[in-house]
C-alpha cells in the first residue's frame, strides 16, 4: 500500500463515524457549582414579634442569578396555608435578578416556623431552594376572666358585682364599647391606665341587680374591638344561676330532639316559696311560637303547677329551640323567675 494513502482512511473513517459527530451536540446540563450560583437574599425570613391579625404580612426577597444560564422559576409551595410566596413564572437572565413576595397571614397566636420550597428550571435540569418563614405572634389584645360564673342569692344586701380587664397591647387596636346579652345585666368600663410594659389596661364591671329574674343564666359579654377599618367581637360567656324566694323543680327545661307534625309534647315543672309563704302567678311568658305555658294565674298558693305545651304543627323545617319561660309573681320585688328551654325540631323534609 502507497504511504499516501494512509491520512486519506483517516479522514473516511471519521466521517463514516456518526457517534463522534452526535456527540459533539449533546446537551451540557448545568452543574451543582452552576446551581450554586443561584442566590436568595434572605434564607431565614423573620417577621419578628406581629400581632394576630386577619391581615397578611408582606416581606420581598431578592433572588439573584450568578450564572451564565438562563434561570426560570417555576412555582412555590409553602408547607402551612398561611405562608405563600407570591411569584408568577419568571426567566431571570445572566447576572439579573427578580423578586419573590412573601406573604404571610397570622391568624393564630405562635411561634410560627414554616418553610416554602421554590422550584427552578434550567436549561432542563430541575432543582429546588427552601426559604424558612419565622414570626412570634402575639395576641393584640387579652381579656380576664375568660368566663363569668355567677352564682348569687338575690335576698343578698349587695348586688353582684365582677371585675375584669382588658390588656391592649396593639397600639393600632380600639376597644369601642362593651355590651350584655342578658337584660337588666349592666357592663361598663371602670377606669383606664397603662401597665407596666406600656400596654393599655382597661378595667370593667359586671353588676347584677336585685330587681333581675331568678334561675339559671346564659349570656355573653361582647367586647368591640376595632383596628382601621375593621371591627371585630370577642364574647365572654356568662354562667351560672340566681336565686331568690323561690325554688323550681327544673332549672332548665330539656326537651330532647322531636319531630314536626300535629304532635304535640308536654312538661311539667313546679314552683314553691322558700319559706312556704303563699303567692300567686301574675304573667307566665314564653318567647317561641308553639310552645305555651299552662297554669292557674292568680290563684294564691305556695306551690304551683306549670304545664309546658309545645305543639309540632308551629313547627315545618329543623330548628334549634332556644327560648325562655318568663315568670312573674307578687313576692316582694315582684319576684322574677326565667327557666331556659333547649332542645331540637326534626323538620318534615
Amino acid at each position: 500500500m502507497n504511504t499516501w494513502s494512509k491520512p486519506c482512511l483517516f479522514v473516511l473513517a471519521l466521517f463514516l463515524c456518526p457517534g463522534c459527530k452526535e456527540r459533539g451536540k449533546q446537551v451540557q446540563y448545568p452543574s451543582e457549582i452552576e446551581e450554586r450560583s443561584i442566590i436568595i437574599e434572605k434564607n431565614v425570613v423573620d417577621f419578628g414579634d406581629i400581632f394576630k391579625s386577619d391581615h397578611y404580612l408582606h416581606q420581598k426577597v431578592r433572588l439573584i442569578n450568578k450564572s451564565h444560564r438562563i434561570l426560570r422559576v417555576i412555582s412555590a409551595k409553602g408547607s402551612c396555608g398561611c405562608t405563600i410566596a407570591k411569584i408568577e413564572p419568571m426567566k431571570i437572565e445572566p447576572a439579573q435578578e427578580g423578586i419573590i413576595k412573601i406573604i404571610l397571614k397570622a391568624d393564630n397566636e405562635s411561634k410560627l416556623k414554616h418553610s416554602l420550597v421554590i422550584n427552578f428550571d434550567m436549561d432542563g435540569r430541575r432543582f429546588y431552594r427552601t426559604i424558612h418563614v419565622k414570626a412570634n405572634v402575639k395576641s393584640p389584645f387579652t381579656i380576664t376572666p375568660k368566663m363569668i360564673k355567677v352564682d348569687w342569692n338575690k335576698d343578698m344586701e349587695k348586688p353582684f358585682r365582677k371585675k375584669g380587664n382588658v390588656i391592649i397591647n396593639n397600639k393600632e387596636v380600639l376597644l369601642k364599647h362593651i355590651s350584655c346579652s342578658i337584660s337588666g345585666i349592666s357592663v361598663y368600663k371602670d377606669n383606664e391606665g397603662v401597665n407596666n410594659n406600656g400596654a393599655e389596661r382597661i378595667s370593667w364591671v359586671i353588676e347584677v341587680p336585685k330587681e333581675i329574674s331568678g334561675g339559671a343564666i346564659e349570656g355573653n359579654l361582647r367586647f368591640t374591638f376595632s383596628e382601621e377599618d375593621s371591627e371585630k367581637d370577642v364574647l365572654i360567656p356568662i354562667r351560672g344561676f340566681i336565686d331568690g324566694q323561690l325554688k323550681v323543680s327544673k332549672s332548665i327545661v330539656n326537651i330532647g330532639v322531636i319531630k314536626a307534625g300535629n304532635s304535640s309534647h308536654t312538661y311539667d315543672l313546679s314552683i314553691i316559696s322558700k319559706d312556704g309563704k303563699p303567692f300567686k302567678i301574675v304573667e307566665a311568658d314564653i318567647n317561641s311560637e308553639g310552645i305555651i305555658a299552662e297554669t292557674q294565674l292568680g290563684n294564691i298558693n305556695s306551690r304551683h303547677h306549670i304545664v309546658l305545651q309545645l305543639q309540632g304543627k308551629y313547627f315545618s323545617s329543623s330548628s334549634k329551640i332556644d327560648c325562655h319561660l318568663r315568670i312573674t309573681t307578687d313576692l316582694s320585688g315582684a319576684e322574677r323567675w326565667s327557666i331556659p328551654i333547649r332542645g331540637y325540631i326534626i323538620g318534615l323534609n
